[in-house]
């Protein structure tokens, strides 16, 4: 169904924007559906989406800096009604949002009017040209069967032409815009979510140890792997305590208060290795999930993004998680068979799986948690000495051919449906 989107105040106040799209993304960055303003200050680069879901259109805030409000009220997340009002940031730039308009063009995936176009906003009405482009030589070719024989015939001729120039600039444009997907996902990712990863330390004073990593999913919850709860429990049995240290600032660090593990987490890597971490303070940004629509579709080779932090360069002091791109090589169920959408919720993947990453969010191109990532079948225990304490302690390897995988986010999904 199309949107239509009027910008009420802001840089582009006027503008009108109508989006065909399941999910769209407002703010000031390029890769935005709508592009705001450089002017419009309280705006973030991803400052929030609409998505439909269930028949609804559902508003979700990205972890703006300056907040999401509908009627004056801030919000999370929140459906809404055709008409409604949509503030980005007090006193930021304003939308309305519509649908159902009976003046849309069915046929019309963006349209954008503004009286001039920053550098910013020409990705937008390229497209929009290029939806013009298609629906003009649609309407020549119903012109050119109700023509006679011979204008059929000229037309034809020209008609190839077009099509043939229109397709090879089509070909070009998806090729640009796949190279471009990439890295625009990426940064993104980087962008968006550097601040909802966090480490998770074990503090003595022999000295810090990381251990996991967890991403926020609420506002005073992580989530991570069940197995790193386990390690959690043994490390507090040495009188050790557990702490969060986000990416990059280690001035958020927060105590674990609390844990919950999936209920049918058999101590099998393979087996819904998830679980949720309950927090001592509140968090302002948080990962956004995939829904399971999204995470039904997963296939191979689609791309895929990690953020997590490999142990063997781990920074407890100064935490900086390592972004990787990779693909998705199969999808599995917990007996390593086929299964179906519903119940092939390994995700197995090209990227980096080391101690630390264990627990890192597995993103899709769209910026949202597919998976949680968990670990390699290279595994291996081996017994080291600890050079600080002189005991042996187990310390798990991994090698870069090993086969990495993840658990498919719809298992924690269920944990935070029980609460």
């Amino acid at each position: 169904m199309i949107v239509t989107l009027r910008v009420l105040r802001g840089d582009r106040t006027g503008g009108v924007a109508r989006l065909e799209l399941p999910r769209m993304v407002l703010g000031r960055r390029a890769d935005s559906d709508l592009i705001f303003g450089p002017n419009d200050a309280k705006c973030s680069g991803q400052h929030c989406e609409l998505a439909w879901r269930d028949g609804r259109l559902w508003l979700t805030d990205l972890g703006s800096t300056n907040g999401t409000l509908v009627a004056g009220n801030r919000v999370t997340t929140t459906p809404l009604k055709s008409g409604d009002v949509v503030e980005l940031g007090r006193g930021g730039p304003t939308v309305s949002v519509e649908w159902g308009v009976a003046d849309a063009d069915a046929t019309q995936a963006v349209s954008i009017v503004e009286p001039e176009v920053p550098a910013e906003g020409r990705t937008a009405i390229f497209r929009a040209m290029a939806n013009e482009v298609k629906q003009t030589r649609s309407r020549l070719r119903v012109a050119l069967i109700a023509a006679s024989a011979v204008v059929v015939l000229a037309a034809v001729v020209v008609g190839f032409v077009v099509r043939r120039s229109g397709q090879q600039a089509e070909a070009a444009g998806a090729k640009a815009d796949a190279a471009l997907s990439g890295q625009d996902a990426a940064r993104r990712i980087a962008e968006g979510s550097s601040n909802a990863v966090f480490m998770l330390i074990a503090v003595s004073s022999a000295g810090d140890e990381g251990f996991c990593t967890a991403f926020a999913v609420a506002p005073a919850m992580l989530a991570t792997n069940a197995h790193c709860v386990r390690a959690m429990e043994a490390y507090e049995r040495e009188g050790r305590a557990i702490v969060a240290r986000m990416n990059r600032h280690p001035e958020k660090t927060l105590r674990i208060v609390g844990s919950k593990v999936h209920p049918l987490y058999t101590g099998d890597p393979r087996s819904p290795d998830v679980a949720l971490l309950r927090l001592d303070g509140a968090l302002r940004t948080w990962a956004p999930l995939a829904d399971q629509n999204a995470v039904s579709a997963l296939a191979a080779g689609q791309r895929v993004f990690t953020l997590g932090f490999p142990g063997q360069v781990m920074n407890e002091a100064m935490p900086a998680a390592d972004l990787r791109e990779a693909v998705i090589s199969r999808l599995t169920d917990f007996s390593n068979t086929p299964g179906s959408a519903a119940t092939a919720q390994l995700v197995w993947h090209t990227a980096l799986t080391s101690k630390g990453t264990s627990g890192s969010p597995l993103f899709d191109e769209l910026g949202q948690v597919v998976a949680v990532n968990n670990g390699g079948l290279s595994a291996k225990t081996l017994m080291v000495e600890n050079p600080v304490t002189g005991k042996l302690e187990t310390q798990v390897t991994y090698e870069a051919t090993g086969l990495n995988f993840g658990v498919r986010v719809d298992l924690l999904a269920d944990l935070l449906r029980g609460g």
